[in-house]
């Protein structure tokens, strides 16, 4: 794939206080605005998160699952019987992946309990290092060592991808972040390569391919971002 421009995004270049920062990508100028829509909460210690319903999972340091609820603003501390490094929503399931690089999903009829019970996926390969889902829940990015494979959700034989960059997906399978192992950030947008950002070690693309940017001068406060329920997530850096 042919690379567009690249935008600097240093430190030296950042807006306000070095936070978060917004990329409305599909405007002409490479403009970055503090975004507001974000979700807040006094869960402290989180490493991962995602959507499940009308409940936002944080995954925390001691191993537990903070079950939040949108509407009645309620939570759950859940048990589990595996030691989990992430957790994603795919295809009307949640997965859970451990250090080893493992993929477990949930039995959903464990959900409404407080203990957990995940059992291996068979249908995905070992020594899993970055996944990523679709925002139509439609397919499943999954990067080892050395090979990167797109999964549906039929769960059929995957497409082999061609990049050892890390790719984290928008709308569809044609939309997505790519940050290849110098931190330039790759906006890709129905396949179209829109624009290149250095200095980038994470983002989103919302469903209206909107960007949400976490820059190296971020890390010092923050070490990921993620989309929960329509809205962004900072994990914030004990």
């Amino acid at each position: 794939m042919n690379y567009s421009p690249v935008v600097d995004f240093s430190e030296s270049n950042s807006i306000g206080d070095g936070g978060p920062t917004f990329f409305d990508v599909s405007s002409a100028s490479t403009e970055i605005m503090m975004d507001k829509n974000e979700i807040k909460t006094k869960i402290s210690n989180i490493i991962d998160c995602c959507s499940y319903s009308i409940e936002n999972l944080f995954l925390i340091k001691d191993s537990h699952i903070i079950c939040e609820h949108i509407d009645k603003k309620t939570i759950r501390k859940i048990s589990n019987n595996r030691i989990l490094t992430n957790i994603i929503y795919f295809s009307g399931n949640v997965y859970g992946k451990d250090k080893k690089g493992q993929l477990y999903i949930l039995s959903t009829k464990h959900y409404e309990s407080f203990y957990w019970i995940w059992e291996p996926v068979d249908w995905v390969p070992k020594n899993i290092q970055h996944l990523s889902v679709t925002l139509d829940q439609k397919y499943l990015f999954i990067q080892t060592f050395d090979k990167s494979y797109l999964f549906n959700d039929k769960h059929s034989k995957p497409e082999i991808i061609k990049t050892n960059h890390r790719r984290i997906y928008g709308k569809n399978k044609n939309t997505y972040l790519e940050i290849d192992n110098h931190d330039h950030c790759h906006i890709i947008i129905d396949d179209v390569n829109i624009k290149t950002i250095r200095n980038i070690i994470s983002g989103v693309i919302d469903c209206y391919d909107n960007i949400n940017l976490l820059s190296r001068s971020d890390l010092d406060k923050y070490c990921d971002i993620k989309i929960l329920n329509h809205k962004y997530y900072y994990i914030e850096k004990d």
